[in-house]
Formats: structure tokens, C-alpha cells, sequence
């Protein structure tokens, strides 16, 4: 616990996650600077992710692919793609574990764009965020 967090604090010390109007705008608002994303990947290492999380998250996942107004869903890399969100989003909050609550939210922002809906629907977002929100939550 201690260590990880004083290498969190190191990262933000480093590179000044508060960023000035400048360097928001030249980044289109960015909470944090592209070249430090590969750096918080390496941090992300230190957060755990719980087997049953895991399970929670293929669910997700399987249920989008199969869903039936879901032509294409997201590949099997997305998933990788949506723990190292939750990981870093975890880092970016300084906890050193993954709320299972964040999913939803998460799977909205991770999995929407690699999502093509079937014609004549077209609120994916929303599709992505209530069927991450329908499968079953693991308890607090």
C-alpha cells in the first residue's frame, strides 16, 4: 500500500497532473498528457483485479457481442482495453483497487465506440451503459 502510493505521488509530482488552460486545450481538454497514459500503464500493474471482477467484466463483454440489436461488438482486446481503464481509474482516484460500480460507466466509455449497432438503432452509449448496468453487480 505505502510503496504504490508513494510511486503515485512520484508520477504526479513529475509530471503535474494539474494541467493549465494551455496544455488542456493543446490536448483537447485531456485530464492527463498522452506521454503519460504509457506511464500510468506501468502503474496500473500495482492494481489487482479480483478473479470474480474478471468474470464480471467478460460478462459484459459477452453479453454486448451477443446482444440482439448489436451487429458487431467489441473484440476480445477491448476487454483487456476496459480493465486497464478500470485500473488506471483507480490510480487516477489513488485507491489501489477497482470499484465494481465504475463498470457501467466504464464499459460506456470503453466499449460504445467499438460497438455497431444494428440499422435503425442508434443510441449505442446508452445500450452499452444499461446492459453493463443489468448484469449482475458482485457485492460491495
Amino acid at each position: 500500500g505505502e510503496r504504490f502510493f508513494a510511486q503515485l505521488q512520484m508520477f504526479a509530482i513529475t509530471n503535474e497532473l494539474k494541467l493549465d488552460q494551455k496544455s488542456s486545450a493543446a490536448h483537447g481538454g485531456a485530464l492527463v498528457d498522452w506521454i503519460h497514459i504509457e506511464e500510468l500503464k506501468n502503474y496500473q500493474l500495482a492494481v489487482p483485479i479480483d478473479l470474480e471482477l474478471q468474470g464480471f467484466l467478460r460478462d459484459i463483454v459477452t453479453a454486448l457481442r451477443h446482444h440482439s440489436r448489436v451487429r458487431m461488438g467489441p473484440s476480445i482486446a477491448a476487454r483487456k482495453h476496459f480493465e486497464d481503464v478500470l485500473k488506471i481509474r483507480a490510480l487516477l482516484r489513488a485507491t489501489d483497487f477497482i470499484k465494481p460500480h465504475d463498470f457501467p460507466q466504464v464499459a460506456q466509455m470503453v466499449l460504445s465506440h467499438r460497438t455497431k449497432s444494428r440499422p435503425g438503432f442508434h443510441n449505442v452509449r446508452e445500450l452499452v451503459f444499461r446492459l453493463a448496468s443489468k448484469i449482475l453487480l458482485p457485492p460491495k
